[in-house]
C-alpha cells in the first residue's frame, strides 16, 4: 500500500501502517520528511494515481487554496483512494490561537467537494450550488469530532447530540460549546 503523509511533522506513522511504501513530505527540512516541498506551491512533486491513502492532520487550515490541495490530493490518488483529513473546528480556540492558520473549517465545508450530498433539513447540496471545483471530488465515509482526543464526558454527549443532529449542534450548542477538531474519512471518486 503506497500511503502519502502531508505535512507529516514529526508523526510516528510508520507505527500506524505496518508493511507498506510511505511518502512524507514538509516543507521543514529538519523533520526527516522524504520531500522537503511548500504544500502551496502546485503541482506537488508527485506522480498521478499514486498512492492508496493520504493523510492530512492538522495541515489545509496551514494552506492558502483549499480547493487546489484537494484537487492535487484527487490527482496523486488512485481511484477509489481513502483521505483522512483533520482540521480544527472553526469555533474551537485551538483555531484562533494559532496565527499561521489561514483557513477555517465547519463540520460542512468539506461536502463543496461531495456530489449529491444533502445537508440539514433544507437537503440543500453545497456541491451543484458552490462547487468549486470538478477536479476535487470525493465520497464521504465517515466525519469524527475529536479523533484521537480524550474527550470529556460533556465532549461525548455533545459528539452524540451532533450525530443525531447535527444542524441543531451547529446553529445552537456550538457557539457555547464547541468541540475542538474534525476528521473527514473520505474516497477519492475518479
Amino acid at each position: 500500500m503506497n500511503i502519502l503523509v502531508l505535512g507529516c511533522g514529526n508523526k510516528k506513522i510508520h507505527e500506524r501502517f505496518h508493511n507498506s511504501t510511505i511518502t512524507t513530505i514538509d516543507i521543514r527540512s529538519n523533520v526527516g520528511a522524504t520531500i522537503v516541498h511548500n504544500l502551496d506551491i502546485f503541482p506537488w512533486p508527485l506522480k498521478d494515481n499514486t498512492f492508496d491513502v493520504v493523510l492530512a492532520e492538522h495541515v489545509i487550515e496551514h494552506l492558502e487554496d483549499t480547493t487546489r490541495v484537494l484537487e492535487e490530493i484527487c490527482r496523486v490518488s488512485k481511484p477509489n483512494a481513502s483521505i483522512e483529513i483533520t482540521v480544527p473546528y472553526f469555533r474551537s480556540k485551538w483555531q484562533a490561537i494559532d496565527p499561521t492558520h489561514k483557513k477555517q473549517f465547519c463540520p460542512w465545508t468539506i461536502y463543496n467537494y461531495i456530489p449529491d450530498a444533502k445537508l440539514g433539513r433544507r437537503q440543500f447540496e453545497l456541491y451543484s450550488n458552490y462547487g468549486h471545483s470538478t477536479l476535487a471530488k470525493f465520497k464521504m465515509i465517515k466525519f469524527t469530532w475529536n479523533k484521537d482526543i480524550d474527550r470529556t464526558w460533556f465532549q461525548k454527549l455533545l459528539i452524540c447530540i451532533s450525530d443525531w443532529n447535527l444542524e441543531l449542534y451547529e446553529d445552537k450548542l456550538a457557539p457555547m460549546f464547541p468541540l475542538e477538531c474534525m476528521t473527514w474519512e473520505l474516497e477519492v471518486l475518479k
